[in-house]
């Protein structure tokens, strides 16, 4: 949940904490400059009082709070470019011009993405899943789909990824897999029921797990390992096709492959080569766009 919605929601607060939260939610923001102490005299409540607030909605202090709460805001009321994003084409516009839309949306789409992105967390993740045996997918719907295209990248470098749509077999299959395991969860709200299951479980039984979901904190996160961010600013229903989530979901797996084979790049790049060759022998094509592609030796 976004603090945004955390302060807005006021669960079990006193009217003490309500005044700081109020406070807080002023669109001029006009706390951001200013010092704990200073916050306190001017709502006439105790910096402790502030801290308690900060705390009861899941921060360690004051100064871990705001840091976490301006990064949200800025992010929130970051322009998207001309594009909405819900409804990137409406229904006059055909051809060139739909596609024109959505190459903006695509574009922008990973670029918000990308911005998301923080290096410890894509790093540990990173780390998991290069010392992992066997990486389970976790997700409900069309990204489980979408998940298939990094199962098979995977593959070819010798990962064993499973995927299984069947949700009931994935909390048993948390029950009882291997200690390297690492189970990848794709969900956008990063509150479906039966997964938060799963990584319930996961967390009894201490094994690692990698969270793709939505920016501003859910269950999910909350028990994930590490969690990497997507695009958020599409809605879960009002929208005409989750334009904007696919390609978010699609960059974070290419992220996450493209850094595991960078792990041992030259042993990835030569067993895939060797075992494509091998299996596609009588693949071919008459196109020299299809068929060159040697890396350059000399190159790094």
């Amino acid at each position: 949940m976004l603090i945004t919605e955390r302060l807005k929601e006021q669960k079990d607060f006193s009217k003490v904490d309500t005044v700081i939260a109020d406070y807080f939610l002023n669109e001029d923001n006009e706390w951001a400059e200013k010092s704990l102490r200073q916050i306190a005299q001017l709502l006439f409540v105790s910096p402790s009082s502030v801290v308690r607030l900060c705390q009861k909605i899941g921060f360690e202090g004051f100064l871990d709070f705001r840091a976490a709460y301006l990064h949200e805001l800025d992010y929130l009321s970051s322009d998207f470019g001309e594009i909405d994003i819900n409804y990137p084409f409406d229904m006059k516009d055909r051809n060139t011009k739909i596609s024109g839309k959505l190459k903006n949306l695509y574009i922008e789409t990973i670029e918000d993405t990308f911005s998301l992105l923080s290096h410890d967390a894509l790093a540990q993740a990173e780390g998991l899943l290069v010392k992992a045996d066997d990486i389970y997918i976790c997700s409900a719907g069309a990204p489980s789909d979408l998940a298939r295209v990094f199962q098979e990248k995977m593959v070819k470098i010798g990962k064993n990824v499973i995927i299984d749509n069947r949700l009931d077999m994935l909390f048993y299959q948390a029950c009882y897999a291997k200690e390297d395991s690492v189970f990848l969860f794709i969900s956008y709200s990063g509150e479906t029921e039966t997964l938060i299951r799963i990584a319930h479980k996961l967390k009894e039984r201490k094994l690692q797990s990698i969270a793709l979901t939505s920016y501003g904190g859910n269950s999910l996160s909350d028990l994930a390992t590490v969690t990497l961010y997507l695009s958020t600013h599409e809605s879960l229903v009002h929208n005409i096709g989750n334009f904007s989530l696919f390609p978010s979901v699609l960059f974070l797996l290419d992220v996450l492959y493209a850094n595991v084979f960078s792990r041992n790049y030259e042993k990835h790049l030569a067993d895939k080569i060797k075992y494509t060759k091998e299996y596609e022998k009588r693949r071919k094509s008459y196109n020299p766009l299809l068929s060159g592609g040697e890396k350059n030796k000399d190159s790094n």
